[in-house]
């Protein structure tokens, strides 16, 4: 059920119109068809003093949980905040199920262009830690490039054309992704099916996603500029994959 996982990042309490907030804090669910209810999400985004910090907790629910092995992932990001975008220092993965943990670090050197991954893996008693240098630079990782899309795609977040983009934890290979604004009777359709009329936008990761050949999602920004919607569309004959936001917190700068 690794696939879940990528799901629920696209379900960041995205604030994509600036950083004029302390903190946003989100909770979601995903639906996936017949099978209800699959997995559930809490996310968080802290700013202070020129730094932030993104945190996902995600987990699998009902029977994604039991054939995950109860399996529960934790994303953080960690940085600085920089002429209205956030520039990561340190990239975190946290895995565990059964007895299993993985935990990957990625250590941003922009200066240099480089990213140093840190592997430790515990299974039982055994600890086992691994360094290596990332096949590729990306000066975003998964959680920073949606909170700085304004600056990438622009501020109308209305690209026509397939924009490609690049982000640690994205593809393995270069760590590319896609990000498009559906038009014309496309949008409508898409509108229909988030059940929202916001800012629509069609992210594609470049890898299967569950019987998605190249990991398409249909994304909505509300007017706030929160992500509150994701579709992935017909998974297998079950039906859609839905993320849909059900709380959301925000805490103004000075309150």
């Amino acid at each position: 059920m690794k696939q879940l996982y990528f799901f629920l990042i696209l379900l960041l309490p995205l604030s994509l119109f600036g950083f004029d907030f302390k903190s946003i804090s989100a909770d979601y669910d995903v639906s996936f068809g017949l099978l209800g209810q699959v997995g559930s999400a809490h996310a968080t985004i802290t700013i202070e003093s020129g730094t932030y910090k993104i945190r996902i907790e995600a987990e699998g629910k009902g029977i994604a949980s039991f054939v995950s092995r109860h399996r529960k992932e934790i994303y953080e990001s960690t940085g600085i905040v920089r002429q209205g975008q956030l520039i990561p220092m340190l990239f975190v993965k946290n895995r565990t199920w059964g007895s299993k943990e993985e935990r990957k670090r990625y250590f941003f050197n922009h200066k240099d262009k480089s990213v140093i991954v840190v592997k430790t893996s515990v299974d039982g008693g055994k600890v086992t830690e691994s360094r290596q240098a990332l096949g590729y630079y990306a000066t975003n990782d998964i959680l920073t490039i949606f909170f700085n899309l304004p600056h990438l795609i622009g501020k109308g977040l209305s690209p026509t054309k397939l924009t490609t983009l690049h982000a640690v934890g994205a593809s393995k290979q270069d760590g590319h992704l896609s990000v498009e604004a559906p038009q014309g009777k496309q949008k409508e359709s898409i509108k229909q099916l988030l059940k929202k009329e916001n800012h629509v936008l069609i992210v594609i990761l470049n890898q299967k996603v569950f019987a998605s050949k190249n990991g398409e999602f249909f994304v909505n920004i509300n007017d706030v500029g929160i992500s509150d919607a994701v579709v992935l569309k017909d998974i297998f004959w079950y039906g859609d994959l839905v993320g849909k936001m059900k709380n959301l917190k925000i805490e103004k700068q000075g309150e």
